[in-house]
């Protein structure tokens, strides 16, 4: 795979997450009615590559980002707005960072204040390897502790995506696809093209290697992602049949997105 700097560039004129925050409302996409309306945006923001400094801002902007995220509230990853996360809450979210440095994509702007992970395939280095033995070792005690009702939730969500995934004839097609893990920017910065920004990165790098990108993503969501190039695979309800869950069920959409190429682009 191309080294992660090639990924690092000063974003040009576009327009803007495991995964699935609000970044923008389909309105304030709409809103944003011509390019160059976007283009200034844009050109004020840089996209670096994560760096292990930029851990603690990101461990914030992660729960401020997503504290009304229904997804992370209902397995557990995200107290709810108004609740400060645990100290191990953090703190786990931050090793996660330490070795996904190493073993994904991680680009950020303004040194975590917005944030996006992608998982290439084949990228199997030793060195990886370890580090992804290593997590295991040192999450196995929050899996022994985990509540039941969480194990099931997230059960659900992982069934339902396989599922959804083997119907519309792509499973087998998943490990050989980027995925994009996580994408997200603190409230303070949002509506602001940070999320177009890393996006737009990350996939411009993959038109040039010919790399198709897949994610799951809120339905809320949909719109950000078809401006980039996903489109929909398939649908699932969350929370639909769970008595333990009080707020309503909601959509994931499953979206892939091609290359483009550059007769794509004349059209």
């Amino acid at each position: 795979m191309p080294h992660r700097k090639r990924l690092v560039s000063r974003v040009v004129p576009s327009y803007n997450s495991l995964s699935t925050m609000i970044i923008e409302t389909q309105e304030e996409i709409e809103a944003r009615q011509t390019l160059a309306e976007t283009q200034p945006l844009l050109n004020r923001v840089v996209v670096e590559p994560f760096r292990l400094v930029d851990v603690s801002t990101t461990v914030d902007s992660y729960y401020d980002a997503f504290s009304n995220d229904p997804l992370h509230r209902y397995i557990g990853a995200n107290p709810g707005p108004g609740r400060r996360p645990s100290t191990y809450l953090k703190a786990y979210i931050a090793l996660l960072l330490v070795c996904w440095n190493w073993t994904k994509v991680l680009l950020t702007i303004d040194h975590g204040v917005a944030v996006l992970a992608a998982s290439f395939p084949n990228r199997n280095t030793f060195l990886e390897n370890v580090l992804a033995r290593m997590l295991k070792i040192v999450t196995f005690p929050r899996r022994l502790i985990m509540p039941a009702e969480k194990k099931k939730r997230l059960a659900e969500v992982e069934t339902k995506i396989k599922q959804v995934t083997k119907e519309a004839g792509v499973e087998g097609r998943l490990k050989d696809w980027v995925y994009l893990d996580l994408l997200f920017a603190a409230r303070r910065s949002q509506g602001r093209g940070h999320g177009s920004a890393l996006v737009k990165t990350l996939t411009d790098q993959l038109d040039l290697s010919g790399q198709t990108c897949w994610t799951h993503a809120l339905a809320l969501n949909e719109g950000f992602y078809n401006y980039h190039g996903f489109q929909t695979l398939a649908s699932i309800t969350i929370a639909d049949d769970n008595p333990e869950w009080h707020e309503d069920a909601f959509v994931l959409h499953v979206m892939a997105r091609e290359p483009k190429t550059t007769t794509d682009e004349k059209h």
